[in-house]
C-alpha cells in the first residue's frame, strides 16, 4: 500500500514538481510561494478599486473571520477613508492623515480638495504652510483665505506674508484655474504694514498673477485687501478681463488702504467696474461711491443687492437722492443693506440714509463718543423715527449694537413697531443684561400686539431668540392690553 503511494507521488512530481509533497503517507498541495502572512492575506482581501471590491476579495471576506476583520481600522476601505476626509476641517485631516500608511494615501486624493479654508492668524500660519504642501489643488473649486489676526498671536508680521506668499505660489504652479468662489480677506494687516519689503512687493505680483489666471469666477471677496490704488484697480482690471462676464458677487468694501487719497477712490473705482456686465450682488465702502459710480451701476440694470459699509462719516455728501431713484428705477428688485459704524448723530445720519434709498436691512452700531460734544442720548431714537418715516415700505431687518444698556433704548423700536409692518427681524446685540433684556421683550411685544398687521417673527438678544408669541409675557399683556390702552412704564 505504501509503494503505491510513492509511485504516485512520483509520478505527479514530475509532472508538476511544487505541487504535492509526500508526508506521513499523505498527499498534500504545496503552495507555488511563500506563505504570506496573515496581515498581507488580510490586506489582500480587502483591496480595492475606485468604487468596487473585486470578486476575489468579496469570495475570501466570506470565508473568514469577520471580527478579525471589522477590529482592524487600518484596513478601512479607500473610498471610506475618502468620504470621511470629505467632511473634516484641515487640522482633523491633517492629524488623520498622520494614523498610518493606509489612512495617509487618500489625504492625495484631488476629490477631497474641492474646497479649502486657510487662516493666516500668527497662530495657524505655520500650519497652514506646511500642510499647502498635501494638497492636490487639480479640482480646487472654492478656497477660503482669511488673514485677520487673532488674540495672543506667535507668528510674526513677516512671516505671515512668507506663508501666504508659499500658498499663493503653489497654487500658481499648480495651474489651480478653475476656482468657481475666492475669499482672500483681511489683507490690509500684511500688505500695508511691510509695503517697502520685497516680500510685499512679491505678494502683490504673486496675487495679480493668481487672479488673472482665473476663468470661471463666479464670487470674489477681496474684503479689507489694503491695497494701494494702482494695486486695487488693477487687481479688479485683470479679474475683469478674464472672467468680468462671469461674476456674479463682488466683494471689495476696505479694497484700498486707510491712507489713500480719498477723492481718488470714486473716480478709480468706475473703470474696473466696468468689466462685470453680469455682476447682481456688489459690497463696497461708502468712500467709492458716487454719482458716477450709481451711473455706471444703473447701466447694467441686473443688479440685486448693494451692501454698502460705513465706517468713516466725514465725507457725507457723496450720492444724491436723485441718483438712488434712478437706480430703483432701473432695478426694481434692488435691496441695499447699510452697515453703519459709529454714526451716532440723527444729521449724519440723515445724509447717508437718503430719500429714496431702497433699504432693506440696517446694521448699525455705536458708542457714546465723551469727545463729542453734539452726543445725545436722543440721537438714536430720532435716528429711528427717521428710518421707520421713510423706510418703512422696504425694511425688513434692523441690528443695533450698543455698548450701554441705557433704559430709554429700549423705546428705540416703538416707530418702527408702529409703522414698518413688513419687518421682519429685530437684532440687538449688547452687554448680557438680563433686566435690559426683559424690558426690551416686554416693550417689542406690547407694540406687536397693538399692531396686528406687522409681520415681525424674530427678536434676537446676542444672536439668541427671545421667545415671544404664545408665551406666558404674551398672555399676561394681552390681558392687560384688554384692561388699559395705556403702554408699561
Amino acid at each position: 500500500m505504501g509503494s503505491n503511494v510513492h509511485l504516485k507521488a512520483e509520478m505527479l512530481f514530475k509532472n508538476k514538481p511544487n505541487v504535492v509533497d509526500v508526508k506521513g503517507g499523505v498527499i498534500r498541495k504545496v503552495p507555488d510561494e511563500p506563505m504570506e502572512s496573515e496581515e498581507e492575506q488580510a490586506a489582500k482581501r480587502m483591496k480595492l478599486t475606485n468604487n468596487e471590491y473585486t470578486a476575489e476579495c468579496t469570495s475570501n471576506v466570506l470565508d473568514q473571520d469577520t471580527d478579525a476583520i471589522t477590529h482592524d481600522w487600518r484596513l478601512l476601505p479607500y473610498v471610506a477613508l475618502t468620504q470621511i476626509y470629505s467632511m473634516l476641517p484641515n487640522n482633523d485631516r491633517y492629524h488623520m492623515s498622520l494614523t498610518c500608511r493606509n489612512w495617509g494615501v487618500p489625504l492625495t486624493s484631488p476629490e477631497i480638495w474641492r474646497a479649502l479654508k486657510f487662516k493666516f492668524n500668527r497662530v495657524e500660519d505655520r500650519k497652514a504652510a506646511e500642510y499647502v504642501l498635501k494638497v492636490r489643488p487639480y479640482a480646487l473649486r472654492y478656497l477660503n483665505v482669511d488673514c485677520k489676526v487673532s488674540v495672543g498671536g506667535i507668528v510674526g508680521e513677516r512671516d505671515s506674508i512668507i506663508y501666504l506668499l508659499r500658498l499663493i505660489r503653489y497654487l500658481v504652479y499648480h495651474k489651480t484655474d478653475q476656482l468657481i468662489s475666492l475669499r482672500l480677506a483681511n489683507m490690509s494687516r500684511i500688505i500695508v504694514k511691510w509695503t517697502k519689503s520685497t516680500k510685499h512687493r512679491d505678494l502683490v505680483l504673486t496675487l495679480r498673477r493668481f487672479l488673472e489666471t482665473q476663468k470661471e469666477l463666479r464670487i470674489l471677496n477681496l474684503s479689507c485687501a489694503g491695497f494701494t490704488l494702482e494695486q486695487g484697480t488693477t487687481m479688479l482690471k485683470k479679474v475683469g478681463q478674464s472672467c468680468g462676464s462671469k461674476l456674479d458677487k463682488l466683494i471689495i468694501d476696505g479694497l484700498f488702504a486707510i491712507e489713500e487719497d480719498r477723492e481718488m477712490l470714486s473716480v478709480v473705482i468706475i473703470q474696473p467696474l466696468k468689466y462685470f456686465t453680469e455682476i447682481t450682488s456688489l459690497s463696497i465702502s461708502y468712500e467709492y461711491l458716487c454719482d458716477q459710480v450709481i451711473d455706471a451701476l444703473i447701466d447694467y440694470g441686473k443688479l440685486l443687492n448693494l451692501r454698502i459699509y460705513v465706517e468713516d462719516s466725514k465725507q457725507l455728501h457723496r450720492i444724491t437722492s436723485e441718483s438712488w431713484r434712478v437706480l430703483q428705477a432701473e432695478c426694481p428688485d434692488l435691496e441695499v443693506h447699510y452697515v453703519l459704524h459709529d454714526v451716532f448723530h440723527h444729521t449724519k445720519f440723515k445724509k447717508i440714509l437718503l430719500r429714496g434709498v431702497p433699504l432693506g436691512t440696517l446694521e448699525w452700531d455705536f458708542k457714546e463718543d465723551m469727545n463729542d460734544e453734539d452726543w445725545d442720548d436722543q440721537d438714536v431714537i430720532l435716528c429711528m423715527k427717521y428710518t421707520a418715516e421713510l423706510f418703512h415700505n422696504t425694511v425688513r431687518h434692523i441690528t443695533v449694537g450698543i455698548e450701554h444698556c441705557y433704559y430709554q433704548y429700549r423705546k428705540m423700536f416703538e416707530e418702527i413697531l408702529k409703522r414698518c409692518l413688513i419687518i421682519e427681524t429685530l437684532n440687538v446685540n449688547g452687554p448680557d443684561d438680563n433686566s435690559f433684556k426683559r424690558a426690551l421683550a416686554i416693550q417689542v411685544l406690547w407694540g406687536c400686539i397693538r399692531q396686528p398687521r406687522i409681520t415681525l417673527q424674530e427678536l434676537n438678544y446676542n444672536g439668541k431668540n427671545i421667545s415671544l408669541w404664545d408665551s406666558q409675557l404674551h398672555l399676561s399683556i394681552k390681558k392687560l392690553l384688554g384692561q388699559s390702552n395705556q403702554a408699561p412704564s
